[in-house]
């Protein structure tokens, strides 16, 4: 029989070396998961910001093609965004404000687009 010393040269790993492996390979489990779900919600906020910014477009369009014969002001409402507007200046032109509002849990984000029209 073969006897067994202390320089027993057998290959493994050790249980503290699989543990510490584990916990390594968790923690960058983790670290993806979550900037997954951070990357989701800026595609989301991204997603609804664009839709603000084309509804607030498409209003100073409308009131570009109104001219200065349209309504002074307003507002609507689509989803979670308010487009207010409102028209002012001297009687030859109209000064155009858009404010866009997007409100989306606690997010509240308000951007103001300008824009001029010249009166016939």
């Amino acid at each position: 029989m073969h006897e067994r010393g202390c320089n027993d040269s057998r290959g493994g790993y050790s249980l503290i070396e699989v543990l510490l492996a584990l916990v390594v390979l968790t923690v960058g489990l983790l670290a993806v998961a979550s900037a997954s779900a951070a990357v989701t919600r800026m595609l989301s906020s991204g997603a609804l910001f664009t839709q603000a910014a084309i509804a607030g477009d498409a209003r100073l369009e409308g009131l570009r093609v109104e001219g200065c014969v349209g309504p002074r002001g307003g507002d609507s409402l689509t989803g979670p965004v308010t487009v207010s507007w409102q028209a002012s200046g001297p009687p030859d032109r109209n000064d155009l404000v858009t404010v866009v509002r997007v409100q989306r849990g606690a997010v509240d984000r308000i951007d103001t687009l300008r824009g001029v029209v010249l009166c016939p």
